[in-house]
C-alpha cells in the first residue's frame, strides 16, 4: 500500500515536553498538585483526587472532561466550572484526562494513603503527534529478556520509567512482568511517545480498513482483536482504553497496522532473546461524522497468530483527523 496524505494525528495526551521544531511545549505545564492533606475519612488502602480543569491559557473551565483510573473502572467527568472529586485505590498508578479536541493528560503515580490530593489539570489544544498508549506484554515464565525500543520520534512516558527505551524483564505465571530494575512486577510495559505525522494508507482508490459504526464498535473490538489474536485480558485492556475515544463520533474508519508495518512506521522493537511468538497491532482511528465516502473500504485479511513458546504482545493506537471529507 502506498501513503496517502489523506489524515494527520490532531490528538495526542500533553506531557511537559518538546514535541517537534516549530511547536514547543516544554514551558507547558499540564497538572499542578495545590497540596496533599491526610484524612481519616478517606479508607486506608485509596486516596481522592480532586480539582478543576482549565484550558491551557487558564482562562477557561472546560466541563465535560473525562477523568479515569488507567483501567478505566472509574470514571467521571469534570462539572460545569470545571471541578471533579473522585475516590482511587492506591494501586492505581496513572490518572488519565482526556476531551475531545485537546491533548491527553496523564498524571503519573505520586499518592499517598489516606490523603486528598487537591490539583489543576491544564488541557491544550490538540496538535499533530502520535502515539496512544502502547503496551507490550510477555508471557512463558519464568523467562528473562530484554527490551529495547525504539520509536519514530521521541519518548514522553514510559512506565515503569526508562528514558533509553530498555527494560531487563522476567516473565511471572500471572501474566504479569517483573523489572528486573527496580524489582517490582507491573501488568506491563506502558509507553507514549510523539513522532512524524501518520497518515492512513490506501492503494488507488481502495483502502484496507474497517467503517464501523461505533456504536456497534465494543462488539467490532471484541471479534478483531481475537481475530488478529489478542487474549481475552488484553482484548478487555484494549477496549477499556479505546472503547469511549470511539463513541465520540458516530462513525469511525479504523486500520490496523501489524508486525512490520508497526516495526516500520511506529517503533522498532529488538528482543533478547527472540520470542517464538511476537505480534504488534497498532490502530488508526479516524473518527467521522458520516459513513458517506468515495474509497472502496475493504475488509483486509487477517492472519491470526498461534501462540507458543516465549510471546511478546503489543498494541497502540493513534487517534487520526480527516484533512479532507471522505467523499
Amino acid at each position: 500500500m502506498k501513503k496517502f496524505n489523506l489524515i494527520s494525528v490532531l490528538m495526542f495526551f500533553a506531557l511537559s515536553t518538546s514535541f517537534g521544531k516549530s511547536i514547543d511545549l516544554a514551558a507547558l505545564q499540564t497538572y499542578r498538585i495545590n497540596s496533599e492533606v491526610f484524612s481519616i475519612h478517606i479508607p486506608k488502602g485509596h486516596f481522592v483526587l480532586k480539582g478543576h480543569i482549565y484550558d491551557q491559557n487558564r482562562t477557561k473551565n472546560l466541563t465535560g472532561a473525562i477523568i479515569s483510573n488507567q483501567s478505566q473502572t472509574i470514571t467521571d467527568s469534570s462539572k460545569l466550572n470545571g471541578s471533579f472529586q473522585m475516590l482511587f485505590p492506591l494501586s492505581d498508578t496513572l490518572i488519565y484526562c482526556f476531551k475531545s479536541g485537546y491533548n491527553e493528560v496523564v498524571i503519573p503515580s505520586q499518592f499517598k494513603d489516606q490523603h486528598v490530593i487537591d490539583v489543576d489539570i491544564y488541557l491544550s489544544d490538540a496538535i499533530p503527534s502520535v502515539c496512544f498508549k502502547p503496551v507490550i506484554y510477555g508471557y512463558n515464565a519464568p523467562h528473562e529478556f530484554s527490551l529495547n525500543l525504539n520509536p519514530r520520534g521521541k519518548f514522553t512516558y514510559t512506565y515503569p520509567e526508562s528514558g533509553s527505551g530498555i527494560w531487563n524483564l522476567r516473565t511471572n505465571e500471572d501474566g504479569t512482568l517483573f523489572n528486573l530494575n527496580d524489582q517490582k512486577n507491573y501488568p506491563y510495559i506502558f509507553w507514549e511517545g510523539d513522532a512524524t505525522i501518520h497518515t492512513i494508507y490506501q492503494s488507488e482508490n481502495t483502502l484496507e480498513g474497517f467503517l464501523i459504526k461505533t456504536d456497534t464498535c465494543i462488539s467490532f473490538l471484541e471479534n478483531t482483536l481475537i481475530a488478529y489474536g489478542l487474549n481475552e485480558k488484553e482484548s478487555t485492556d484494549f477496549i477499556i482504553f479505546w472503547g469511549p475515544r470511539m463513541t465520540e463520533s458516530p462513525y469511525a474508519l479504523v486500520q490496523f497496522l501489524v508486525n512490520a508495518d508497526y516495526e516500520k512506521y511506529i517503533a522498532s522493537l529488538t528482543i533478547n532473546p527472540q520470542p517464538e511468538t511476537l505480534l504488534r497491532l497498532y490502530m488508526y482511528l479516524v473518527p467521522l461524522q458520516t459513513d458517506e465516502t468515495t474509497l472502496n473500504v475493504v475488509t483486509p485479511q487477517i492472519d491470526q497468530i498461534s501462540r507458543k513458546g516465549f510471546t511478546v504482545i503489543e498494541w497502540g493506537g493513534s487517534v487520526l483527523q480527516p484533512d479532507l471529507k471522505l467523499n
